[in-house]
């Protein structure tokens, strides 16, 4: 009866065990792996004024997506796409964001995009989009006017600056830096 009791506990152990190994694959397979190619998912996202975003109300344009902006280095990399595409393109159809997802809060980020004195929006993530593209830091997407991921890697300002010329049909100076 006793040893009848152990393997009951160590089966309801590897059943439990089992379970969040489980649970952990679903979570995994709910993350969308995207790569260049693929149709970028719908979202809307608030930005650091509180006026609402849906990438499919950018359709016929390029959408720059930089998902960081509390480090040192993220707040170089958004004044850096700031001179290097949004401001010489923005008047041909070409749209710049950088996606929050670590403060969230809409004054702290407010008060960033002040200091920077950026000129594009900064969106307030609470992960949710942030995760369905994989949740890397640093991730930068380039999807053209199709709707279409042109670009989805780390940031590279010389690989993103060839994507967007590409979807936007453009030609860019080279950088300064």
């Amino acid at each position: 009866m006793h040893r009848c009791r152990k393997n009951v506990r160590c089966l309801s152990g590897v059943g439990i065990a089992f379970l969040f190994v489980s649970l952990y694959a679903v979570s995994l397979m709910a993350k969308t792996h995207i790569a260049p190619g693929d149709l970028a998912q719908d979202f809307t996202l608030t930005d650091s004024n509180g006026t609402s975003h849906t990438l499919s109300a950018y359709r016929g344009n390029v959408v720059v997506l930089y998902f960081a902006m509390w480090c040192t280095t993220c707040r170089a990399n958004t004044l850096e796409l700031q001179q290097e595409i949004y401001l010489p393109l923005k008047d041909k159809g070409v749209n710049v964001f950088t996606v929050d997802y670590l403060n969230n809060k809409q004054p702290e980020v407010r008060s960033i995009v002040q200091d920077l004195k950026l000129a594009y929006p900064a969106l307030l993530d609470d992960q949710t989009l942030t995760d369905r593209y994989d949740g890397k830091m640093s991730l930068t997407l380039v999807i053209d006017r199709k709707g279409v991921i042109r670009y989805c890697d780390f940031y590279d300002i010389e690989k993103v600056k060839t994507a967007v010329a590409e979807a936007a049909g453009v030609r860019l100076a080279a950088s300064l830096i």
